[in-house]
């Protein structure tokens, strides 16, 4: 089994750190930091998105800090001041597009039940042209001060893959913007993509 900061499967699963400025989209400011979006491919994950080229995989020892062993993403892109996160973690829970809405109730529920101070912005399921996804957004409080949360579920090879956008608080009305766009963005890459 391969640890979170195995450079092999880091470079499995993303494609291009160096990656050309190709297909871009938007381009946004926050706090004195510009970022440029750009088609990003999660190649293992088996779909692409739009993603800002200044996020990189988080190091290990910064992943370790921020996240519990247990709950750690496969793979975590961060901005160079880590406030900003972009997750992925396939699961083996099953999920096709019709029981997207499902999930997401479920989601809200467990979230509600575990984190009743929560507030519950958004939860929608789309359709986009080769793939169903769904999102649920909401804010919740970290140890230090409030944080915009985006889970986005994508039904791959009939389970799900839960991807997660996390933001300060402080900075949502910017990222706000565009995570509907990165959400809107997201393609299927057709191939043999087995984890």
């Amino acid at each position: 089994m391969k640890k979170y900061g195995d450079e092999k499967e880091i470079t499995m699963l993303v494609e291009g750190e160096e990656a050309e400025r190709w297909n871009r989209e938007r381009c946004i400011h926050v706090n004195s930091r510009e970022y440029n979006f750009v088609r990003r491919k999660i190649i293992k994950a088996g779909f692409s998105l739009l993603l800002p080229i200044e996020f990189v995989v988080m190091p290990q020892e910064a992943a370790q800090r921020k996240y519990l062993s247990a709950r750690r993403p496969a793979l975590i892109l961060t901005c160079p001041t880590h406030t900003v996160d972009f997750s992925v973690k396939p699961t083996k829970i099953p999920l096709n597009n019709s029981d997207i809405m499902k999930k997401l109730r479920e989601m809200q529920a467990i979230r509600k039940g575990l984190h009743p101070q929560d507030l519950i912005l958004e939860m929608k399921a789309v359709e986009l042209e080769n793939v169903h996804v769904g999102y649920i957004q909401y804010v919740s409080y970290a140890i230090d001060g409030k944080v915009l949360n985006t889970n986005i579920i994508i039904p791959m090879n009939e389970h799900m893959t839960l991807c997660t956008f996390v933001c300060n608080y402080e900075d949502a009305d910017k990222w706000l913007r565009v995570i509907k766009d990165v959400i809107y963005s997201i393609e299927i890459i057709k191939g043999d993509l087995t984890l």
